[in-house]
This record gives C-alpha cells, sequence and structure tokens, in this order.
C-alpha cells in the first residue's frame, strides 16, 4: 500500500508536472527537480548575493533538529519534513570534525533548499487569497479587526528555526531577483522597468489621483493610467542641489520615478489590466520603444512554431496519403 510520503508531489512549485504525465517518484526528487529549489541550492552552494556561511548553514539545520513536522507543516509535509530532520539527525554528530564531513557545503545547500520549498508550498496553501493575485491597492491589506477566534497555532520551536532560515534567505533570494531584474533589463533594454512582481509596491504608498495622471500612456500596457510617485519641485530641488556640487563638472541628474496604477482600478471585467509597472520617466520612451520590438519579436518566433507545426502536419497527411 501507497504511504502519503511515497506519493508525488506534483507541480510543486506551478513550474514541474501536470495531471496528465503523473509518476510515482520519491517527493525530494520531485521538488529537487522545480526551479525554485535549484535557484536555492545555487544560491547556498555558491554563497552568493551574501547568502550564510557555512557554519550558519550548519546551525540553521541544527535548529530543525529534535522537532515534528506538525509543528509547522500540515498534511503529507509533515511527513516529508519529519524524513529530512531524521536524515540530519542521522548524520549529524556531537565531534565537530564528523560534523564538517557530513554536513559539508553540498549537504547543507541540499538540505535547507528542500526545508525552503515545503516551507514555500506550505506558504502558499495557507495564504487565502494569495497576496500576489490582490487586485487593490496594497498586497498587505490593512489588517482588519475581527471578531472572530483566530486559528492560527501556537509559536513553537519549528516556528522560530523556519522564522530564522527566512530571515537569512529572503533578502538573498531578493538580492537574485534584483540581479536577475537588472540583466533582463539590460537584454531587453528597458532601464529601470520593474515589474513588482513580489513585496510592496511603490504605488501602495502614493494614491492614484486622476488630475494628476500622466499625458503620456504606459510604455508596457499602452493605458492612461502612470502617474508620478514623487513631486516635480523634489526632483527638481535634488537636480539642482548636484548641479551646484557638480560645479562647472557634468553630473548625472534623477529623474522621477512613475508607475502604473492599472491593477488599481480593475472592476472585474476579463480585460481587467493588471499592469503594475514603474520606471523613470526618463526612460518612458525607451522602455515603450524596447517593449515593442521585444514583441514584435516574440510574435515573430510563435508564427514560426505555428508554421512549423503546420507544415510537420501537412507533410505526415501527404506521406500517409501517399503510402
Amino acid at each position: 500500500m501507497m504511504t502519503s510520503s511515497s506519493t508525488a508531489i506534483v507541480d510543486l512549485l506551478s513550474d514541474t508536472g501536470s495531471d496528465s504525465d503523473v509518476q510515482i517518484v520519491a517527493w525530494d526528487d520531485i521538488a529537487k527537480a522545480s526551479t525554485f529549489f535549484k535557484v536555492a541550492d545555487a544560491l547556498l552552494t555558491g554563497r552568493k548575493h551574501g547568502s550564510p556561511a557555512l557554519d550558519d548553514q550548519r546551525n540553521l539545520l541544527a535548529s530543525f533538529l529534535g522537532h515534528p513536522g506538525k509543528d509547522y507543516f500540515t498534511g503529507e509535509r509533515v511527513t516529508q519534513f519529519d524524513q529530512v530532520a531524521a536524515q540530519l539527525k542521522a548524520t549529524h554528530s556531537a565531534t565537530t570534525t564528523t560534523l564538517k564531513k557530513n554536513w559539508n557545503q553540498t549537504y547543507a545547500a541540499e538540505k535547507l533548499a528542500l526545508v525552503l520549498c515545503l516551507v514555500k508550498k506550505e506558504d502558499m496553501e495557507k495564504k487565502v487569497p494569495a497576496a500576489a493575485s490582490m487586485p487593490k491597492s496594497t498586497r498587505s491589506s490593512s489588517k482588519k479587526k475581527s471578531t472572530k477566534k483566530s486559528t492560527t497555532k501556537k509559536s513553537t520551536n519549528l516556528h522560530r528555526a523556519i522564522h530564522n532560515l527566512k530571515k537569512v534567505y529572503n533578502p538573498v533570494y531578493t538580492k537574485y531577483q534584483e540581479a536577475k531584474k537588472a540583466e533582463a533589463n539590460k537584454k531587453n533594454r528597458t532601464p529601470s522597468l520593474n515589474h513588482q512582481k513580489s513585496g510592496l509596491r511603490l504605488q501602495d504608498s502614493v494614491q492614484f489621483r486622476r488630475s494628476d495622471a500622466c499625458l503620456s500612456n504606459c510604455p508596457v500596457c499602452n493605458h492612461g493610467n502612470t502617474m508620478a510617485l514623487s513631486k516635480h519641485s523634489d526632483t527638481n530641488a535634488e537636480n539642482e542641489r548636484r548641479r551646484r556640487e557638480a560645479g562647472n563638472d557634468s553630473f548625472e541628474g534623477v529623474s522621477m520615478m512613475v508607475g502604473c496604477y492599472c491593477f488599481q482600478l480593475q472592476s472585474g471585467n476579463e480585460d481587467d489590466c493588471p499592469c503594475q509597472v514603474v520606471f523613470e520617466e526618463k526612460n518612458r520612451q525607451v522602455i515603450a520603444l524596447a517593449t515593442a520590438k521585444n514583441k514584435a519579436r516574440e510574435n515573430g518566433r510563435q508564427c514560426k512554431c505555428v508554421l512549423s507545426c503546420i507544415f510537420i502536419c501537412l507533410s505526415t497527411i501527404y506521406c500517409s496519403y501517399t503510402l
């Protein structure tokens, strides 16, 4: 009989698998195939973007020992975490030399990445509704007082251990995303463009006013719902200060940040636009031209792919007919 720990986690982090190709494999194999795991493992192994040192990673792993998975996780993830904890216990040693040998960089990064996968999946299922899909002004909407009794679990040692793991890893992952965004902007020639796919949006702290909307449309969605996120006078004052400090030398001026408020103005229709990008005003035209070129290039690739499929189908039909 199959146990819950031996069944597959399909599409652990929404980037692998489908209902039509379910395979019964170890859950950690599915996790290791996910993009999230690969990124976490690479960041922790390569010590990139300020990731913790090996000794700190060992301390994080040790904080999971002796705590049952039910103290934080639910469902099948309880057993899955307990499996990871059992492996850690089996390889742990009070002798420093043995511990360093068993918990080397590869091992520590792998186990931490597995725990991060379980934590992410658990947190995603606990979020109702998912913060990233909220159409209104803020992802972290103001907490309303409720008369309902809280069902939140009491904080445990495992809660605190996972909190410490997040506290260490989240800034590393944020820096990785920023570097990835900068690389994408360089590749796509869209300087300063930020899609703000995670965290608080800059627009969340500035109320949209139709009277102050920019005359030019958004360079990404082409809708007329963009607005400056700071005052013109503040930008002018900063540039004047830089000009005085530079004297006769050239100086690098600043430009206002502008945000698209389409995500705030949704009415529940199918054609609502979720655009929430921010960018520097001075780059508006450059971003618009680059975005148009990138879309045309992508549409061209899709057309070539469709034409190739049609050609293959027609060739197959012709061969079948001639035979």
